[in-house]
């Protein structure tokens, strides 16, 4: 799992995967439907000889992934699948639905952020974005408040770079209150130590 994973890359990664992870690897094939599209190992014909769980994302049924067999294995005594095998396909699917999930959470989160970069640019104001203690955006105003010549150059980096730490305890709490109480506004004071030197007295009003 990267950022960079999509629906399809993940979807045909488990089909060629899973085979090797059965009992007669040579014999099976594996197919997945994900929102209407197919993924499957290589062509051919389903037979009778399957087993397939539910995908489910958000608690909604998304598709399914079968493994079947595409002969019986030449010991004849030998069950097709075994319970675990059974068991591997539930869990595997399970799985699956929770990354779906995530991906689908990320690519709305690019959405948002690339409206909202186009949005903030035209403000003069410098503005940014905080979760878990890091900038995850910044617009030009606010790199060149912190005198950074690129606003990615403070990505995923944590507030404590550029809040004077004379004012990183009350910072904190601050952002505290905010998270606790996402229904109103809030203003803070501090100063922010720019990187090309220098202290800026800064008024920071705060929504979610």
């Amino acid at each position: 799992e990267d950022e960079n994973l999509d629906i399809d890359l993940l979807m045909q990664s488990v089909v060629e995967i899973i085979p090797s992870s059965l009992q007669n690897p040579d014999i099976t094939a594996a197919k997945a439907l994900v929102y209407g599209k197919q993924y499957k190992t290589v062509s051919h014909d389903e037979t009778k000889w399957n087993i397939a769980a539910p995908i489910r994302s958000s608690g909604k049924k998304v598709g399914y992934l079968m493994v079947y067999l595409i002969h019986l294995p030449a010991v004849g005594t030998q069950k097709p699948f075994l319970p675990e095998e059974q068991d591997l396909i539930k869990g595997v699917c399970e799985r699956l639905g929770k990354i779906i999930e995530r991906i689908q959470a990320n690519e709305r989160l690019k959405e948002v952020e690339a409206r909202y970069h186009l949005l903030t640019e035209k403000f003069s104001d410098g503005i940014c974005i905080i979760q878990n203690n890091e900038y995850k955006f910044i617009n030009s105003a606010f790199a060149q408040m912190a005198g950074v010549d690129e606003p990615e150059n403070l990505i995923d980096r944590p507030y404590q770079d550029l809040v004077l730490k004379d004012f990183q305890d009350q910072y904190g709490a601050h952002l505290d209150m905010v998270q606790k109480n996402k229904n109103a506004s809030h203003a803070i004071e501090y100063i922010l130590n720019s990187k090309r030197g220098g202290e800026i007295w800064v008024e920071e009003k705060q929504n979610l």
